[in-house]
């Protein structure tokens, strides 16, 4: 779905004019994406975007907000030290935001973990090792994987006899994760879309949305049965997309020169290894081909920003596009954090470490958002722009009640400002109910950022601003 607007109209593009020329580039070539500044907070203390949406998501104050915050990235490497002591039983990890803030690793079975596991849990009164676990995540993954190879095979496959009430089951999936919390596969059901010739009416006729995703959600249980042996969650996966094609927060446009053009999210700048090019990341999804033009249009006239790599999928949604040598152009290691205020990128984050943790986007469609990392392992299907063919469940989901998604965000940075540093996630591809800018309570998923530097063959910078010479 793209959403076309006129180049001459540049009404919108100028509230960035405050940016130099030289800067223009490298903070458009960054989108935007951070904490936002708000004006009331429980201790007189500025209170950030994140912290913000962390109170109103959890029912907590601004201050037991801030003190939570502050001990997710300790939290998180000591469950990754656990992780790595109790690999063979790990079934799960993550941290209860709800009531009693605590972050936890299950492991399968009734057996106690090991002395060493068990000594780091309990030098902590905030870290816990739970026990019980049906299955370990390994074979949650082995589940989820099964039910993608069934999705490819729905779709090109048609057994003697004509289809089977599986191939229905392939045609209602649309999209899969781990549910970490219940131990279970989870599985995104498309109430609109089964066509097993099944069920005992067709799903778009029940009289309510509820009930149609009741009823679709009763016989994916049936066939999903016949395909798992480990347990699965199911919810609504309705009306879901990549976010493509508007205006991002210093945004591009899919051509330079014309009437028309599509629009995105402009992510982090980047250095490309080997060449040492500088130049900015986005999604891969917002041109058509490797060769479709693209351009920093937040001045006039727009910048055309080179082909560079492009991974349409299947393991991220990301392409790289070359800043011009030689115009005077720098490239900074910042994005902006609201329309004026840039901020700088510390470090990046290991997928792994980013379950339960707090992450903020942004985009010039629905501006600053932020949420929690709910699925590490979320695979958006192929019913969306996100990969050229199918995609792998190496992508990672966020929901929150404050946050937002609107076509155009795609691209933009995820990140998340802590005192250890203002940390990049990765970068915006797609989300729930994109045609709507204005909605609250959204989720959206993103490509992970080492993922995108490792297919991009390209390192997000860190460490200041540089001369494109």
């Amino acid at each position: 779905m793209r959403h076309n607007q006129n180049l001459t109209d540049r009404t919108r593009l100028r509230r960035l004019r405050w940016l130099a020329v030289t800067a223009v580039l490298a903070a458009a070539a960054m989108a935007a994406n951070t904490i936002t500044a708000v004006a009331q907070t429980d201790t007189q203390e500025p209170v950030s975007a994140a912290v913000a949406s962390y109170a109103s998501d959890y029912g907590v104050s601004h201050s037991e907000a801030r003190t939570r915050l502050a001990r997710i990235d300790p939290l998180q490497e000591l469950m990754e030290s656990i992780r790595d002591l109790e690999a063979e039983r790990l079934a799960g990890w993550g941290i209860d935001h709800h009531g009693r803030f605590m972050a936890w690793v299950q492991l399968t079975g009734s057996t106690p973990a090991s002395a060493d596991a068990g000594r780091i849990a309990a030098g902590h009164a905030d870290l816990e090792i739970r026990t019980g676990g049906a299955h370990t995540y390994a074979e949650l993954l082995s589940g989820q994987r099964q039910l993608m190879s069934l999705g490819a095979i729905g779709r090109t496959d048609e057994p003697a006899g004509g289809p089977s009430p599986l191939e229905g089951l392939a045609d209602m999936i649309a999209f899969t994760g781990i549910d970490m919390a219940n131990n279970a596969v989870r599985v995104g059901i498309d109430s609109g879309s089964s066509s097993d010739g099944h069920s005992s009416g067709p799903v778009g006729n029940v009289g309510t949305t509820d009930d149609t995703f009741a009823t679709a959600a009763e016989r994916a249980s049936q066939l999903l049965a016949q395909v798992l042996t480990v347990n699965y969650t199911i919810e609504d996966g309705s009306d879901f997309g990549a976010a493509t094609d508007f205006m991002g927060g210093q945004q591009l446009a899919g051509a330079t020169g014309q009437q028309e053009a599509s629009w995105c999210t402009s992510g982090f700048t980047a250095k490309q290894r080997g060449t040492g090019a500088y130049g900015v990341i986005t999604a891969a999804h917002c041109v058509d081909t490797y060769s479709s033009n693209i351009a920093m249009t937040s001045v006039d006239p727009g910048i055309l920003l080179s082909s560079g790599p492009r991974r349409h999928g299947p393991d991220v949604d990301a392409m790289f596009r070359l800043i011009p040598t030689g115009q005077g152009h720098r490239a900074l290691d910042d994005h902006l954090c609201d329309e004026t205020v840039p901020c700088d990128v510390s470090h990046t984050v290991t997928r792994t470490r980013m379950m339960s943790a707090p992450v903020c986007h942004y985009g010039n469609s629905t501006g600053h958002t932020c949420g929690t990392v709910v699925d590490i392992n979320f695979d958006p299907g192929a019913s969306n722009d996100s990969c050229a063919a199918d995609c792998n469940n190496t992508f990672v989901r966020v929901t929150g009640s404050r946050v937002k998604l609107c076509e155009g965000d795609s691209g933009g940075p995820v990140h998340y400002d802590s005192t250890a540093g203002n940390k990049a996630y990765g970068i915006v591809s797609g989300g729930n109910n994109t045609d709507d800018c204005v909605s609250t309570g959204k989720w959206f998923y993103f490509s992970p950022i080492e993922s995108v530097e490792d297919r991009l063959r390209v390192d997000v910078l860190t460490l200041g601003s540089v001369n494109v010479s």
